[in-house]
Order: C-alpha cells, then structure tokens, then sequence
C-alpha cells in the first residue's frame, strides 16, 4: 500500500513538471534611466533632474536616478483616468485647467 502511494506521487511530481506547474517566480523591476522615463513622462530631462523627489518612483543610485518603469506606468494611468474625470475648463487647486 505504502509503496503503491509513493509510485503515484512519484508520478504526479513528475506530471506536474513536465506541464510547466513551477513556482512562477516575480519578474524582476524594470528600471528606466533619466532619458526613458523623461520620454514616457513627455518631459525634458532637466525637469525630472529638478523634480525627481517628487515622484515615488523614482530612486537615487550610485550610478544615476532610476525610474521604476511599473511605478511610472502606474502614475501615467492614475494621470490620465484623473484628468478624464475634471471637466474641461474648471478650477482645480486655485488655477483654471482650461
């Protein structure tokens, strides 16, 4: 009995990693210097040097600032769905938007 279990978790285990059912591990964070985040943002480069702190996605590494390219994809959506959401020619935060 005990060996007939053992031959069929034997054979489940071996099922299981012929059809690819591995641990999916994370992709790794794809990090985006000045001049790629600058593009996606439709920025210069000089805006983001002045302004980095001011976006979470953004880090300080010996080698550059690094933009997280999920974390700036992520601003970009929220951007675009708020500014969907004000209407044309309203006042937000004190100023006209249009």
């Amino acid at each position: 009995m005990l060996g007939e279990l053992r031959e069929l978790e034997a054979t489940a285990t071996a099922r299981m990693l012929s059809a690819g059912a591995q641990p999916a591990e994370k992709p790794a964070q794809e990090l985006l210097d000045i001049d790629e985040a600058a593009e996606r943002l439709k920025v210069s480069t000089d805006y983001l040097y002045r302004h980095w702190k001011q976006f979470p996605f953004a880090c300080k590494q010996p080698f550059g600032l690094r933009f997280s390219a999920r974390g700036l994809d992520q601003y970009i959506h929220e951007s675009v769905l708020v500014s969907r959401q004000q209407p044309f020619g309203k006042m937000r935060a004190g100023r006209r938007t249009g």
